[in-house]
């Protein structure tokens, strides 16, 4: 049986602290889960956990931390980019991300965005912008120095449920 499964990258204690600020006081807010700032890299399904981390291991042993400079708070219609900070482009992320979708096979990530999102909720795209220009970023730049595996409860196949997402597997980029 497969599993679903996304490959996060996680940020420096100070930014995380930050921005789990941020995310806590929307989701206060707006009566919904919070959870863990994160950039997800990559999303599929796996059928052996140590088989991923092992994958996992290999694939990210040459991967130096990432820097990316903020470049705004934006929204859209979908629920996973609900309310989300979007990065200058970098050429390092978007290396990771193709060697990322060439070594892990079961993926379905389709077009590579990457965003750390700020707030997941069904709401109107009036009220999304209202917010979306409101919110005050003081961070300038993020460092990404963490890996996660992360899935949804075991055995399900329903990201909506974020309370139970998990974490599997955990690396620091050197």
């Amino acid at each position: 049986m497969s599993n679903l499964f996304s490959i996060w990258l996680s940020m420096d204690e100070p930014a995380k602290n930050y921005l789990s600020q941020v995310i806590a006081q929307l989701c206060c807010k707006y009566n919904t889960t919070p959870f863990e700032p994160h950039l997800t890299l990559i999303s599929g399904k796996y059928y052996d956990h140590n088989d991923l981390k092992e994958q996992v291991d290999y694939f990210f042993e040459d991967f130096s931390p990432v820097v990316l400079t903020i470049q705004k708070v934006n929204y859209t219609e979908e629920f996973f980019k609900t309310l989300f900070l979007e990065f200058e482009s970098n050429e390092l992320l978007n290396s990771m991300y193709q060697k990322a979708k060439s070594t892990f096979k079961n993926t379905h990530s389709k077009i590579f965005f990457p965003h750390i999102s700020l707030l997941y909720k069904n709401i109107h795209i009036k009220e999304k912008e209202k917010i979306a220009r409101s919110i005050d970023i003081t961070l300038k730049q993020i460092c990404l120095n963490r890996l996660k595996i992360v899935t949804p409860k075991q055995n399900d196949t329903d990201w909506y449920d974020i309370e139970n997402w998990r974490i599997l597997y955990e690396i620091s980029l050197t």
